[in-house]
């Protein structure tokens, strides 16, 4: 299940966002069922579950045809070059998570 962008940078303390378009079939995914989701990077896993999700929050699934937008910068991560990021998503079809991707190009500076 591909995301349209492929490799994005995380500026910390900074209040930066990363938008990501999530489809399945070269469309958007309603991803308004979504109940939690988490990125790792670097061994770091934010959880929505833990850090908020909505408008203003590390994740917003919010506005609708398959954006996420993160808000990663506040975040306990470490600087360096990544390809492995993981994002997995959760709802109540797949209350283990489904991984949506695990190699996202992500640079944390």
């Amino acid at each position: 299940m591909p995301i349209a962008r492929n490799h994005e940078v995380i500026h910390l303390g900074k209040d930066n966002t990363n938008e990501y378009v999530l489809t399945a079939d070269d469309q958007p995914v309603d991803l308004a069922p979504s109940t939690r989701m988490t990125l790792t990077v670097g061994g770091v896993t934010i959880d929505s579950d833990t850090t908020g999700h909505g408008a203003g929050q590390p994740f917003d699934w919010t506005e609708g045809n398959g954006k996420l937008v993160l808000a990663m910068g506040g975040q306990a991560l470490v600087a360096g070059n990544y390809e492995d990021g993981e994002l997995t998503v959760y709802d109540t079809a797949h209350p283990n998570g489904l991984v949506w991707t695990d190699s996202l190009g992500i640079t944390v500076k």
